[in-house]
């Protein structure tokens, strides 16, 4: 064979060699562009779940009780966060879902739902007052009052000063959520990790909130522990850095500061003062197997 042939026939080689590297990418490229009937199927099931849970949602009325009267909360329109907590409730269904209602973009009622694999459509609502005030939810069925609540913020040791801008504002937030660590306790203790974005950002001038966030610690990507960093109006003119608690966690949580106990809340008995609620409503899911011109057809 001359080297003139034997050239060619190794730039042949080399070119079906790409051909096929290319085919195959391809081949790769599409099986991750398309979805198999297995996770189209999972995908539309969640998406029933969320809608269901968000009918659950929108039909609660949660009320700030007042010395001068009632007033009317609204809801924050998506959920803040879709959690899962697979690891230790394989019996949840996924995702649970975590919405806030407000009072003029201060957040002052955050409740979680979800539902559990053997009852589909009964959904259970978890909330806690995140106000001064007492506050009073319910479905149109049952009310409960909540009279107490775990937010009373208080000052920061070390915080910085309060910058000007919402951007540096927000890297300070971040800096002051990270000194906090938390854990709970079940039959075990269970360590919480801190989700590194908030779910929810608010300003209130009324209440005298410059700037504020709410942070969640963890377990999964469930929600147990809350912290709302916020910048305070001072008297002096200027604003300072205060944190709040919530919590959606029937345990036991203990918060550190910079590695000393801070904050604490009980487990959860059943305890009508507790800040902590719940409350129970059947909520069909909307059925996955046939199209929505199905569905319209039947009204």
């Amino acid at each position: 064979m001359s080297v003139r042939f034997y050239t060619i026939g190794v730039r042949a080689l080399v070119w079906l060699a790409v051909v096929v590297a290319a085919a195959m990418l391809r081949a790769d490229d599409e099986t991750t562009k398309r979805p198999t009937d297995e996770s189209k199927a999972e995908a539309l099931r969640r998406a029933a779940y969320v809608q269901a849970m968000r009918t659950m949602a929108e039909g609660l009325n949660v009320i700030r009780l007042t010395d001068d009267g009632e007033v009317e909360c609204k809801m924050v329109e998506d959920p803040v966060l879709n959690w899962s907590d697979s690891a230790r409730h394989p019996d949840l269904l996924v995702p649970g879902t975590t919405w806030i209602w407000h009072e003029k973009g201060r957040p002052v009622f955050i409740g979680e739902i979800y539902g559990r694999m053997d009852s589909v459509g009964a959904w259970f609502l978890f909330g806690c007052n995140l106000s001064h005030d007492r506050l009073q939810f319910g479905d149109g069925r049952r009310k409960t009052t909540l009279t107490k609540s775990y937010y009373e913020p208080k000052e920061i040791e070390g915080a910085p000063a309060v910058a000007k801008t919402k951007s540096e504002r927000t890297f300070q937030m971040r800096q002051l959520a990270d000194r906090f660590d938390a854990h709970q306790f079940w039959e075990e203790r269970f360590e919480l990790r801190l989700l590194p974005k908030p779910i929810y950002r608010y300003e209130a001038a009324v209440a005298g909130i410059k700037d504020g966030a709410v942070y969640a610690l963890v377990h999964g990507t469930n929600p147990e522990v809350l912290l709302l960093i916020e910048a305070h109006a001072a008297d002096d003119g200027t604003a300072r850095w205060k944190v709040g608690f919530g919590s959606l966690a029937g345990a036991r949580c203990v918060v550190h500061l910079d590695g000393k106990e801070y904050w604490t809340c009980p487990k959860h008995i059943g305890d009508p003062a507790d800040p902590r609620q719940g409350l129970t409503s059947f909520v069909p899911v909307p059925d996955t197997e046939r199209s929505p011109t199905d569905r319209q057809g039947e009204k």
